[in-house]
């Protein structure tokens, strides 16, 4: 299934990569690579995820991050994307 990136998630990540990056780049690299990896097992799978409580009609997969999205119009749309420590996006 076709993955569409939103402005939002494309942010999120960028964000987070920058944030691990400060810390440590080797540390930012696996992550990102953990990150397109659970992207492409989402297209292979995309009731993966499980379905959200907080907004309906969305799902979501955990992994250390939250990748939040939706399936529409026979495409997967990546919506939010945060560490699962954090709170759900506004």
């Amino acid at each position: 299934m076709k993955i569409r990136w939103t402005q939002p998630f494309t942010q999120n990540l960028e964000a987070a990569r920058v944030y691990i990056m400060a810390e440590d780049p080797n540390a930012a690299l696996k992550v990102l690579q953990h990150i397109l990896g659970t992207l492409d097992t989402l297209a292979r799978f995309p009731e993966a995820g499980k379905a959200s409580k907080q907004k309906i009609g969305t799902r979501q997969i955990v992994t250390p991050f939250v990748i939040a999205y939706r399936i529409h119009n026979e495409a997967i749309e990546l919506l939010a994307l945060w560490h699962h420590a954090q709170k759900w996006p506004s």
